[in-house]
């Protein structure tokens, strides 16, 4: 990584899962939810969070094994509940974005998973 170029990533360093950035060699702490924002590291090509293009970043916490999709702002670095979505269900949703809009599929008990 060159200078001005971040990283990404997602650590569960403090006994939680949480989005951090890697800004010129060093790393910091975007969210500081008691929730889990990650994957297990066996599970490949998918997110629980994206790119917003207005410097927010969509994110899926867990929270007491209920999923819920919620808004972080860059600028507050607060987490805001973006929606009446919650699931339990087994899987959780991979996120995309396109511009400012979210896209996931998601299900609930009484309808299959739909965009």
């Amino acid at each position: 990584m060159g200078p001005g170029r971040l990283l990404y990533f997602v650590s569960d360093r403090t006994g939680w899962s949480n989005l951090y950035v890697e800004r010129d060699g060093e790393s910091h702490a975007l969210t500081s939810e008691e929730a889990e924002l990650g994957y297990p590291q066996w599970v490949f090509d998918l997110s629980r969070y994206a790119f917003l293009g207005d410097d927010r970043i969509a994110c899926i916490f867990t929270r007491s094994a209920v999923d819920g999709l919620e808004i972080l702002d860059l600028g507050e670095r607060k987490a805001r509940r973006a929606s009446t979505f919650r699931s339990r269900a087994t899987r959780s949703p991979a996120l995309r974005s396109h511009g400012t809009r979210v896209v996931f599929a998601a299900a609930s008990p009484d309808r299959s998973p739909r965009p």
